[in-house]
């Protein structure tokens, strides 16, 4: 199983995700690791003329999946920790998971920590994911 995993964090931010990347190697050195770091970010940015960006990360998880072709691409965010073998995300049956990453600022509505463009879509309809795992390719797509 080809196995891709996106580190997606600007370089001056969580120490430019190195903690992130640091705990994934640990558990699992097997993984090819991408970092999509300021530049990249940058030149994202500039390619999809879009300057939010919260907004960017589905382009890099794009270009990364035609790119590479894996049978599983996992994008998180720097600021996560890989406590453990990830063996759930790895054996699992699924298209797309995700897991929330609400903030602790805002207790009980979070669509208080989303643009106003998206802010009126239900909790129930909406994940702010920092880490997000792809098996379908049609996902992508959408």
């Amino acid at each position: 199983m080809k196995i891709i995993k996106l580190i997606f964090c600007e370089d001056e931010f969580y120490g430019g995700g190195q903690k992130t990347l640091n705990s994934l190697k640990y558990f699992h050195p097997e993984f090819k690791i991408i970092k999509c770091g300021t530049k990249e970010i940058k030149d994202l940015k500039i390619k999809y003329n879009c300057e939010d960006i919260r907004f960017i990360a589905p382009f890099a998880i794009k270009e990364i999946w035609e790119l590479e072709r894996p049978d599983l691409l996992i994008k998180m965010g720097g600021d996560l920790l890989v406590l453990g073998k990830m063996e759930e995300i790895i054996n699992l049956n699924y298209d797309c998971a995700a897991g929330r990453n609400d903030t602790d600022l805002i207790r009980g509505d979070e669509s208080n920590n989303r643009p106003d463009i998206i802010r009126d879509i239900p909790n129930s309809e909406w994940v702010n994911a920092d880490l997000i795992a792809i098996k379908n390719y049609r996902f992508v797509e959408q």
